[in-house]
């Protein structure tokens, strides 16, 4: 290994152990498991939960989960995206919408939607609160950067 790589890890790892420290530190001040539980306590438990199966189930459900909200991010974005570029109206209409989404308060949009709606719904519509702006824009933002003539030379091919 040559030595970037090496003081990347080590800066890395000094990281991670100052994470650690720091945490510990700050359970011992809270005095409190509730508030801030113990990292060797934590990592104990993390421990014994890896070791049941139902653990795995739990997971893996929560990962499909997060993966369908996320495709049917990206299919909305992507979908929303093609008619702005082919809209101004439906883009300026779109926009307000947008900014509001990405001002949102995601705390309060998580509880607000695990109060109104079950837990399994609100994965779904919290992921898509989170997600849904960053690829729109991100779609919007690749068209806008593709280059003027490419797109002229584009044209005169059809």
């Amino acid at each position: 290994m040559n030595s970037t790589i090496k003081k990347t890890y080590f800066y890395f790892s000094l990281g991670l152990i100052s994470i650690f420290v720091f945490w510990l530190i700050a359970s011992i001040l809270a005095k409190n498991s509730y508030i801030l539980p113990d990292p060797i306590l934590t990592f104990k438990a993390l421990g014994q939960l890896l070791t049941v199966s139902r653990t795995y189930l739990v997971l893996g459900t929560s990962l499909l989960r997060l993966l369908v909200a996320i495709l049917i991010s990206l299919l909305i974005a992507i979908l929303t995206g093609s008619i702005s570029l082919i809209s101004k109206t439906f883009r300026d209409i779109l926009g307000p919408w947008i900014s509001l989404i990405k001002t949102l308060p995601l705390a309060v949009v998580i509880i607000l939607f695990l109060v109104y709606f079950k837990a399994n719904l609100s994965v779904y519509f919290i992921v898509g609160i989170v997600v849904y702006p960053l690829i729109y824009e991100g779609f919007m933002a690749s068209f806008k950067m593709l280059d003027k003539d490419l797109l002229a030379e584009i044209k005169m091919l059809d």
